[in-house]
């Protein structure tokens, strides 16, 4: 039985559902970087998730201002890892950050409220500072402290 699949897949290729994925993921991470409809998109955090009233784009300029170098690693076509890292300004000790995002196309899914937000959104599934996972607590105080900065930043 395994030759024949094996002969299929060196005669055609990859199958419908691999390739359908694999260019939702080309298009929505075009050289490994969210595009840009997804920079535009707002973070809503906990469950049911709830607006930031920053976006991503405010995010990433945020953490570029901190000197972190931004990697960005696509999970699929709906989940990706944000890391920031770098050597912290104040303290001068390596520092890094994890954000992990899954797309929010609406604030209902299959018939359910999963948040309070308009329009489109990015939701923080997890968070890690140092390469240690925050608890939900810490991850909101981490929260509180960025999107402080971001709105005293100069639109």
């Amino acid at each position: 039985m395994m030759i024949p699949v094996t002969g299929y897949k060196l005669m055609f290729g990859k199958d419908v559902g691999t390739r359908i994925a694999e260019r939702r993921l080309a298009a929505a991470f075009p050289d490994g970087q969210p595009n840009a409809e997804i920079l535009k998109r707002q973070i809503a955090v906990a469950r049911p998730y709830v607006g930031l009233r920053i976006s991503l784009h405010q995010l990433v300029s945020y953490l570029r201002s901190r000197n972190l170098e931004l990697t960005w690693a696509p999970v699929d076509h709906r989940n990706f890892v944000l890391r920031a890292s770098g050597i912290y300004v104040l303290t001068n000790e390596p520092t890094e950050y994890a954000f992990q995002f899954v797309l929010l196309d609406s604030p209902v899914v299959d018939g359910q409220l999963i948040g309070h937000f308009v329009g489109l959104a990015v939701g923080l599934e997890g968070m890690a500072l140092d390469r240690k996972p925050l608890n939900d607590i810490g991850i909101a105080v981490k929260l509180a402290d960025i999107v402080d900065d971001v709105r005293r930043q100069p639109q």
